[in-house]
């Protein structure tokens, strides 16, 4: 039961780290120099 839970809760901060990435990357997609 608790190697679900991590298991779980570890896939939901994967998924939330990329979504924060992918945020950053649309809002700095105009910005001069960026990439």
């Amino acid at each position: 039961m608790d190697r679900m839970i991590y298991t779980a809760l570890n896939a939901l901060t994967v998924n939330r780290d990329s979504q924060i990435s992918q945020a950053q990357n649309l809002a700095n997609q105009m910005v001069p120099g960026f990439r």
